[in-house]
Parts: C-alpha cells; sequence; structure tokens
C-alpha cells in the first residue's frame, strides 16, 4: 500500500529529528502523519469489503498499530520538551530578569513544567512513563522553581529523587549514564543539600532540648550506672552494663544473641563493639525513635565506648 509506505516514511523522519532534539519538526510531521494514517486505514477497510472472508490483512493492521503507537511516543516526548523548554525560560527570568517575584509567571512556569511531564503519561497508564529520560530531566527544572523560587524543599526534594529514580531505570536498561549531565548534577546537589540543612535542623533540635531531656532521664541513666556500680573489675561493669541496657533499654534494632562471657576480654571487646553499632546515636532507627532516645542512645554509647577502650589496650 503507498499510503503505509508514506506513513512508514514519516516515522523515520519523526525518529530522526527527534534524536537532533528538534521537538518542533518532531510536533510537525506528527501532525502530517495524521491523514496518511487515516486514509490508509480506510483504505485498508475498503479493501478488506471485497476480499473473501478468509483473507485476513493483519500484517498491515500491525504496521498501522506500530506506526500510531510510534507517532504518539514521539508526540509525547516532543510535546513534553516544548513545555520543558518554555518553562526553562520562564525559570531563567524569573531567577535573573525580575527583581521582584513575579508570581503569575511562576505559575505558568509551574503550569508548564507540569505539562511537561503529564506529556509523558501514557492515557492508559496514568501512572506510566513514556520516556524516563525527558521525564527526570523536567523533574530538575521543577524541583529547582520549589527549591531556589518557591522555597518548598520537601516538594524540590520528591522531585529531585524522581530525577534520580528515572536516571536509575534508563541505566539499567540500555546503560546510559547522566553524571555529567547539568541538569542531572542540579538534582544530586538538590538532594545534597536538602539532607545537609535536614542535619543541621536535626542537630540543633536535639541540642536545644538535651538538656530538658537529660532531667527526664535521670532515673534510667542512674539506674545504668547503678548497675555498672554493683561490679569490680572492668571487665564485669562491662558486663553489667550490657545485660542491663539490653535488659531495660533494648535498643530499636538488633540483639546479643550469644552467652556473655564476663572473663574473657576477647568476647567482651566484641560485645561491646556489637552494642555500640546497636545503640550508636548516628544510626537512622535511633534518629528516628525521637529526641528522647537519641539522647540517651548518647549516653549509653559514651559508657559503652569508656569501657571498648579498656579491652582494646
Amino acid at each position: 500500500m503507498i499510503l503505509l509506505s508514506i506513513t512508514e516514511q514519516i516515522i523515520k523522519a519523526i525518529i530522526v529529528a527527534d534524536e537532533c532534539g528538534d521537538w518542533r519538526i518532531v510536533l510537525s510531521l506528527c501532525g502530517e502523519l495524521n491523514r496518511p494514517m487515516t486514509l490508509a486505514r480506510s483504505e485498508l477497510r475498503n479493501c478488506e469489503r471485497f476480499l473473501p472472508s478468509y483473507v485476513v490483512l493483519t500484517h498491515f493492521h500491525e504496521s498501522l498499530l506500530e506506526i500510531d503507537n510510534d507517532r504518539l511516543l514521539y508526540l509525547g516526548r516532543a510535546g513534553s520538551q516544548q513545555h520543558r523548554v518554555i518553562g526553562e525560560e520562564f525559570l531563567e527570568k524569573l531567577v535573573f530578569d525580575t527583581e521582584s517575584l513575579d508570581t503569575e509567571l511562576l505559575w505558568v512556569c509551574v503550569d508548564h513544567f507540569t505539562a511537561s511531564l503529564q506529556s509523558l503519561r501514557p492515557m492508559d497508564n496514568p501512572e506510566g512513563c513514556i520516556c524516563h529520560e525527558s521525564f527526570a530531566k523536567t523533574c530538575s527544572s521543577l524541583g529547582l522553581v520549589y527549591e531556589k523560587v518557591i522555597k518548598m524543599n520537601e516538594k524540590a526534594h520528591t522531585l529531585y529523587l524522581q530525577t534520580i529514580q528515572h536516571c536509575d531505570i534508563v541505566t539499567h536498561t540500555s546503560g546510559a549514564q547522566f553524571f555529567g549531565k547539568k541538569w542531572y548534577q542540579t538534582a544530586k546537589n538538590g538532594i545534597e543539600a536538602y539532607r545537609f540543612r535536614k542535619e543541621a535542623y536535626d542537630q540543633a533540635e536535639v541540642a536545644k532540648q538535651r538538656e530538658p531531656t537529660l532531667i527526664k532521664l535521670k532515673p534510667k541513666l542512674t539506674a545504668i550506672d547503678a548497675a555498672i556500680g554493683k561490679c569490680q573489675g572492668k571487665l564485669y561493669k562491662a558486663h553489667a552494663l550490657l545485660v542491663h541496657i539490653y535488659e531495660t533499654l533494648p535498643p530499636k534494632k538488633g540483639s546479643i544473641t550469644t552467652p556473655l562471657d564476663k572473663n574473657s576480654k576477647e568476647d567482651m571487646k566484641k560485645a561491646l563493639l556489637k552494642a555500640v553499632t546497636h545503640y550508636h546515636p548516628d544510626k537512622h532507627y535511633n534518629k528516628e525513635a525521637g529526641v528522647e532516645w537519641l539522647v540517651l542512645c548518647e549516653e549509653i554509647t559514651k559508657r559503652l565506648n569508656e569501657y571498648y577502650e579498656h579491652t582494646k589496650n
């Protein structure tokens, strides 16, 4: 069929334009493809009318379906790129060209980036994605808007994480790497900046609440020191410390699974080291358990380290 050949040639031209990043030509060619596709389907139906019922033009139907799927793919990619380019132009104006924040321009910018993401969602699967690399680029740009302009760090962090996740999908399927891309570095730097701010805030919050928390924890800390004080000798004291904390203040993760030999310096050294990993305040499960538990872990770790140093000498 001549019309089918025409559609195939247009698709080839679309692929070349897409590889060159020329979304304008892709959009134009996708528009041009509609008429020959419609005529080809009509011609196919007319042919089948005059053919015997046992003759099925499956190959032509499959070819048209494949071409239409390709058209939708490249149309989505080009539409996404169009909105992203416009959004980035508005973003540059917001950051460099305006003395005061133009809120109307800001939300037009956000709308274009949002439309860019929506263009990559298949109509039959709103959670899917037809091009992970394009999705990652737009997430990075939109994340920059939320971080630098709107100052919504949580939202920016979510978008930056999506950037990395979609890049990982591409890397796992095709082996492509994006470390040298500016938009990828924007996302990585944004994630790192968010982590740094969160850690600084957490440390400041703990420092502010530390003294009143220590007063609240005094009975528990006194009980720990009393258990230690009942014993003579560093190894026996270390043993008493371990037994007391694991029985009365069990860690959020981990436990001692083997009997403790308080006469074995090597066994006590291993047990103390394991306990430090369970109670260390830098562990995420201890940080996430609240300020009171975190301060308690700091105090327990101080005592564990004291006796661990003895076992090393």
